[in-house]
């Protein structure tokens, strides 16, 4: 019979009317402005300088992942790769990195004595 009692009274407590008085106010919709950086940064990564705008919009992807804006993180991310994937300055610079790497660079010490550099031809 108390348990009856109780929820009864828990039940007026509820406000069941369509009027303001009591109800909370609406809180206002958060907006994803964070992964609209992102997408804007990638899709500026794949059509413009890839090099600087994939960057920022890694880093606005992984804030959104951590924000809880999943969707918009992850497309984010995946217009960042591409934006990457399709610049010419990011390939100038692997292709840089691998030339470096590769070579021993005796062909250009080879060609530095026969064209006599930096001594005018005598030793000093």
């Amino acid at each position: 019979m108390a348990a009856n009692a109780y929820k009864v009274m828990r039940m007026k407590q509820i406000p069941l009317n369509m009027n303001s008085e009591g109800a909370a106010p609406p809180t206002p919709e958060k907006k994803p402005v964070v992964g609209w950086c992102a997408i804007g940064f990638g899709v500026l990564g794949v059509f413009g300088p890839g090099l600087v705008f994939s960057p920022i919009a890694m880093i606005c992807s992984i804030i959104a992942l951590f924000v809880g804006q999943a969707l918009w993180g992850i497309l984010g991310l995946l217009l960042a790769v591409l934006g990457l994937v399709t610049s010419v300055q990011f390939w100038l610079v692997v292709g840089m990195g691998w030339i470096l790497t590769s070579t021993d660079w005796a062909w250009l010490k080879a060609i530095m004595e026969m064209l006599k550099f930096g001594g005018g031809g005598t030793d000093i």
